[in-house]
């Protein structure tokens, strides 16, 4: 059986994935993604990236289109995850949230959109600073991915 590929989108951020317009596996052009150590040998990881290109022919991944589908949704922090299916084992290949959207200016070939995606770094004791507070993986969890949608 062949391997299917699931990338979806959490645009409601209610954790299922399974929104009107979650799954952009038959918008993709290209994805390109890295988890942990480049190099051989290097000390430390850095942090896991994605990169989606996806067709946006009608406008759907326009932030400022406001006759859009998604209109509003388009923010960063909007949850993100690529799975295989080889017919028996579902497997979570990355996850994260996107950090950035950039439609590609093109008024007359294709448009495409490109969604820039990153993950926190996955040690057990990682903190991130913001300000004066300091945020364990946990916290940043609950902030910005399993946050009930507005």
């Amino acid at each position: 059986m062949p391997t299917t590929w699931t990338i979806a989108i959490d645009w409601e951020r209610n954790g299922s994935y399974t929104g009107a317009y979650g799954d952009v596996t038959d918008r993709m052009i290209s994805a390109s993604w890295f988890l942990g150590m480049r190099r051989p040998y290097q000390d430390i990881a850095d942090d896991s990236k994605l990169t989606l290109k996806l067709s946006n022919h009608d406008h759907r991944f326009s932030p400022e289109y406001s006759a859009g589908p998604l209109y509003g949704d388009l923010v960063p922090f909007r949850p993100v995850r690529i799975q295989s299916n080889d017919g028996t084992t579902t497997r979570m290949h990355w996850i994260g949230w996107i950090e950035s959207i950039t439609p590609a200016v093109n008024q007359n070939g294709d448009r495409q959109h490109r969604a820039r995606s990153a993950r926190p770094c996955s040690g057990a004791h990682a903190s991130f600073t913001g300000g004066r507070r300091q945020y364990s993986l946990q916290q940043l969890h609950t902030t910005l991915v399993a946050r009930p949608a507005r």
